[in-house]
């Protein structure tokens, strides 16, 4: 399942980055591809299908 943007955005550091822990409990690889940060589109296509 991929993460949702809002559940990225909370665990954003003060530095308004993402720690490795963060990002892998949310399913994103380690190091995050190119690109990653588009997960929110993926994740919007995926909750449309759901509906």
């Amino acid at each position: 399942m991929t993460p949702s943007p809002d559940g990225l955005e909370a665990v954003r550091t003060p530095a308004s980055g993402w720690t490795r822990a963060h990002l892998v409990e949310r399913g994103v690889p380690w190091p995050p591809p190119n690109g990653w940060k588009e997960l929110a589109d993926l994740w919007e296509a995926e909750q449309a299908c759901s509906d």
